[in-house]
């Protein structure tokens, strides 16, 4: 079976999905259709390193997240499957949103090295000021040297309006 000719249908009969946890588990035996040991009722698939949940059909392996939106919206998404909440194995419906790449790089927590504690703004020793910057299309963009952590916050959230509104 072909990623592209898997149907919702085919999914739904496959695979029951509770939008109140995100859990996604087998609902009929898949023999042939999948390597599930399991059996009907168990939780499909595995969670892979990056904390995704991955599940095998047809031999081929599917992000859960991405066969919930299949499942509950009927068709595949148009982009990638963002997070809301980055949590990579919470599926739930409420969490799950169809983004261009662009966006779904904006969803990212603040980088452990950051001392900020907000992503884009650090603090610049030599000139004893907040400098404020965002990422657009691959190149930074300098929103500023600032005297206060809080400007540098607020030109960084005013960049990202403008620059991501979506």
């Amino acid at each position: 079976m072909a990623k592209s000719s898997l149907t919702a249908d085919q999914v739904r009969l496959l695979l029951n999905y509770d939008p109140m946890t995100g859990d996604i588990r087998w609902s009929k035996d898949a023999a042939g259709l999948s390597n599930h040991a399991g059996g009907v009722g168990s939780l499909a698939g595995y969670v892979n390193q990056s904390g995704y949940r991955i599940i095998m059909i047809g031999g081929k392996n599917y992000k859960a997240h991405r066969l919930v939106w299949l499942h509950q919206n009927g068709k595949w998404p148009d982009g990638v499957i963002d997070h809301i909440n980055r949590i990579p194995c919470d599926n739930r419906i409420e969490n799950l949103r169809d983004v261009s790449q662009l966006l779904n790089g904006q969803n990212r927590g603040v980088p452990k090295h950051n001392r900020s504690g907000h992503r884009g703004v650090s603090f610049i020793k030599a000139r004893n000021k907040w400098y404020a910057s965002i990422t657009f299309n691959g190149a930074t963009i300098n929103l500023g040297l600032h005297e206060t952590l809080e400007k540098a916050v607020d030109a960084r959230k005013t960049g990202e309006a403008s620059y991501f509104s979506a």
